[in-house]
């Protein structure tokens, strides 16, 4: 299945697959990934790419170290009767970084959601000045050495984040908690400049 995953943000999602289970307990997830291996000859077709607004694209390829397969280990009852919704949320943020040698390469951030113990944060905001993104973090767990990147990533704690578009913005599938909201101005090409509030 190919997705175009920046149009699924904000709370937004896509049916990847319905089908029947056999009722149980389930403790892991497993999927594949259609994405190219540097080390490797094989061309994978069709490939996962960054495409730029221009409507170039350059290849997404793993890590050395990654295999196409990632399993994510959640437990989760299947009853024989009823449907359980479960949603993946893919942080594009927090999977894609550019190499030495400028190749964008993926390593997946996923969290595996039962959907219906999930909630949605939207707001409108006033006066963002430029690029502002709002972050989602368990109550209390944020404090000034988030904005530091490490590994080229700050704000590594975030639950999730929205970019704040036209003083709108949504934080989906939020699991049952407190959160603090963190305001952030960011840069042309993505830097840190402020916590905003």
């Amino acid at each position: 299945i190919g997705v175009n995953l920046l149009a699924y943000t904000g709370g937004n999602s896509i049916l990847l697959i319905d089908q029947y289970v056999d009722p149980g307990e389930i403790s892991a997830f497993r999927f594949t990934l259609n994405v190219a291996n540097p080390n490797e000859s094989v061309i994978r077709s069709p490939q996962s790419n960054i495409t730029y607004t221009n409507g170039s694209s350059k290849p997404l390829y793993l890590a050395d170290d990654q295999t196409n397969q990632i399993v994510i280990e959640r437990e989760l009852g299947i009853e024989s009767t009823g449907i359980t919704d479960i949603t993946l949320d893919f942080d594009v943020r927090k999977s894609i970084f550019i190499s030495s040698d400028s190749r964008f390469i993926l390593k997946p951030n996923v969290r595996v959601l039962e959907t219906k113990s999930t909630g949605l944060i939207t707001a409108n905001v006033s006066n963002t000045p430029g690029r502002v993104v709002v972050f989602a973090y368990q109550r209390g767990t944020f404090n000034a050495s988030e904005t530091t990147p490490v590994d080229g990533m700050s704000f590594r704690k975030a639950v999730t984040s929205s970019k704040v578009n036209q003083g709108k913005f949504g934080l989906g599938f939020l699991e049952t908690g407190e959160y603090d909201l963190y305001f952030v101005k960011l840069g042309e090409t993505g830097q840190y400049l402020e916590v905003l509030g």
